[in-house]
């Protein structure tokens, strides 16, 4: 049987506090359940921080004019009469079982657990007669509270003191806290104050993004979000929100902890929830309002920049790292009227980094003279930003400055800004929240760093782009593919050591590769140079081919597109004398003569399966003219050419019957097939 504070508490021999959860329409409410042996006013004080009930037992009777309370959410149990003499008798037993039973707890004997199971048996049913008998005396007194509310005394029932204290404090939360803010039963359990923090990043989440698994959770229940997009931040039917408004109503400013308590206290929301709505109501800017700051409030972002200035607006929400304490650096809620100097702040200061907070118009008036100088300076940088992404759209690389092109002209509407209040305007239209901002300064500031280097830059990409490479080199293949990835702008652009660390890298894949281009290259053309010799003999075998399909005598012509390849195979052969130096691959990744891309096979089999095309087709014209002359030998011809010819022909030397063919040969066979 659970017993945590301990039987003798309520008989008045020691005080306790036991912190107990309650649920009230679907929250988790935190609070006291406290056992005194005699009242002290301190219990009877407001409530404050995450304690929000509060139970006390007294152990003796009290007159209830002696208990004062400052809080309806306070109950305290005062028992009817004496202390029984039963009482005192079952304490003294129980406490006789308990010390018998830890003796046997220490020896732990196979032969004495029946002797512990008896001790355990004996212990429970006196404690719950104890407990029976205290809740016998509560019921007899009286459950003092502030005002009306009325706790029935039928909460005194069961054995677990703890759930007395529960059964009380849910009729306090009930009758304090009446308004319905939150559709609980739309939750799948109840809201604990941890939720608070999850949801307040959930509300700033892509639809897509874990962290709205949150938001679908209880974005419904509390209004943040709709049945039907519960994934997405719509506080358009927000109880919360109108209840909010309606304390602004015709204000223009309220106090920050005179609105959070009434959410808090009145409302019923825990501080951690009444935190998360005032944010999320200033977030969601509808309509809108800002956070007046503590002077010297110290506020810092996620990213680690320090607030500027005494407003906090609706786009620096999300960047607000998630704490309960947030509130101790807000002073109000407070309508803008116009743009204010202090508003602006978050985004002039980004501009000219000296400005601070303004008291008068004077102050306003200097610091507005330095921002438009600085506005003025930003422009110039514009242009030279502009400037040398012209020089690399002109180098006809893809060196990725597409996106950093619409930064500058994001940052050039900033700059043709005439005042904070058109700047203020114009950035939040631009950009929404000021680290976007920040993010676009500090990247044309390293681009106008980066300037001096973007010749070098460039030719490290004009390299490799051209360095092409063909099979049989995998990893500089993959070097390169590596280095093209790496020298673009938005990775060049995060710092100058980026550089310095990829031209490194640049020049070490240089030198491997100007090493294996030269040896491939002389390779290629050694083995192309052989290759010459056999187009050669074969262009001469098509010459012959060609005057043999001119004789309409030896049948249809064959190889008739032959000719035709042979041309395009001799285009793709490369002829170059260049060696060593005269590669010049310290500035080009290719050569100068004969532009050869690094693992270009030359056309090996394409040149063997022409050359035996072009001899089968040609021994083919052999034969059909072999028949024919032996046809007129037969039929008695003769000529001294004819015998010669014969003999070359039967003999099937191609090589000899294509020296001997010329035109007047041609002519002169023709002459004999046609008589």
């Amino acid at each position: 049987m659970e017993q945590p504070l301990g039987v003798y508490t309520f008989s008045g021999k020691q005080d306790a506090l036991r912190r107990l959860s309650v649920v009230h329409n679907g929250m988790t409410y935190q609070g006291e359940m406290v056992v005194l042996k005699r009242w002290d006013s301190h219990w009877g004080q407001q409530l404050q921080g995450d304690t929000y009930f509060r139970v006390v037992f007294l152990s003796q009777p009290q007159e209830a004019s002696q208990v004062r309370l400052e809080d309806p959410k306070i109950a305290v149990c005062v028992p009817g009469g004496r202390m029984p003499r039963e009482r005192q008798i079952l304490e003294r037993e129980l406490l006789s079982v308990r010390e018998a039973r830890e003796r046997y707890l220490v020896r732990p004997a196979p032969r004495e657990e029946g002797l512990r199971r008896t001790l355990e048996s004996q212990q429970r049913e006196l404690e719950s007669r104890l407990v029976e008998a205290e809740a016998e005396r509560y019921r007899d007194g009286e459950i003092i509270t502030l005002g009306d509310t009325v706790v029935g005394k039928e909460v005194f029932a069961g054995h677990r003191t703890e759930g007395w204290a529960e059964a009380i404090a849910s009729r306090l939360l009930a009758s304090c806290y009446t308004t319905r803010w939150l559709d609980f039963q739309r939750l799948a359990r109840p809201l604990v104050p941890e939720d608070a923090g999850g949801l307040f990043q959930a509300l700033f989440a892509s639809p897509d993004d874990p962290a709205a698994d949150r938001l679908e959770e209880m974005g419904p229940a509390l209004g943040l979000s709709t049945p039907a997009d519960p994934r997405r931040f719509d506080p358009e039917g927000c109880r919360v929100f109108r209840m909010i408004q309606a304390k602004l109503a015709d204000r223009d400013e309220l106090p920050w902890e005179q609105a959070h308590r009434y959410l808090s206290r009145q409302v019923g929301l825990t501080d951690g929830f009444a935190l998360l709505f005032l944010l999320a109501y200033v977030y969601h800017g509808h309509p809108e309002v800002e956070l007046r700051l503590r002077r010297g409030h110290g506020l810092v972002l996620r990213d680690g920049q320090t607030v500027q200035g005494d407003r906090l607006i609706r786009e620096l929400v999300p960047m607000l790292p998630w704490s309960e304490r947030l509130g101790d650096s807000i002073a109000t809620i407070c309508r803008p009227k116009g743009v204010a100097w202090n508003s602006a702040l978050h985004y002039t200061s980004l501009v000219c980094g000296d400005l601070t907070e303004a008291e008068d118009d004077g102050d306003v008036w200097a610091q507005g003279q330095r921002l438009r100088d600085s506005l003025r300076n930003l422009a110039r940088d514009v242009r030279r930003g502009l400037e040398a992404l012209l020089a690399i759209a002109s180098s006809g690389l893809s060196l990725s400055s597409e996106a950093m092109e619409e930064r500058l002209i994001r940052l050039g509407s900033v700059a043709k800004c005439r005042g904070f209040s058109d700047l203020f305007r114009q950035a939040r239209a631009s950009y929404g929240t000021p680290g976007r901002l920040r993010q676009d300064l500090e990247d044309l500031e390293r681009l106008l760093r980066l300037s001096p280097l973007l010749p070098e830059i460039i030719d490290a990409r004009s390299y490799l782009e051209g360095a092409q490479i063909g099979p049989g080199y995998g990893e500089l293949s993959l070097d390169r593919v590596a280095l093209l990835e790496r020298i673009v702008m938005p990775v060049v652009l995060e710092s100058g050591h980026v550089w310095q660390a990829l031209k490194a890298s640049f020049e070490q894949f240089r030198n491997r590769y100007a090493d294996a281009y030269a040896v491939f290259h002389a390779s290629y053309h050694d083995e192309t140079a052989a290759m010459q010799q056999r187009l050669e003999r074969a262009r001469r075998n098509v010459a012959a081919l060609g005057h043999l399909n001119s004789l309409t005598e030896l049948g249809k012509p064959v190889g008739t597109k032959l000719e035709s390849r042979l041309k395009r195979l001799a285009k793709r052969i490369r002829v170059c004398a260049a060696a060593g130096d005269a590669l010049q691959l310290e500035h080009s990744p290719r050569c100068l003569q004969c532009d050869l891309s690094l693992g270009t096979r030359p056309p090996t089999r394409g040149v063997a399966s022409l050359v035996s095309e072009v001899e089968r087709a040609l021994d083919e014209q052999n034969q059909r003219l072999s028949h024919l002359l032996v046809r007129d030998i037969m039929q008695g011809r003769a000529d001294p050419r004819l015998d010669d010819l014969l003999k070359i022909v039967q003999a099937s030397d191609l090589s000899a019957l294509v020296n001997t063919l010329d035109e007047e040969m041609v002519e002169f066979i023709r002459g004999l097939l046609v008589q």
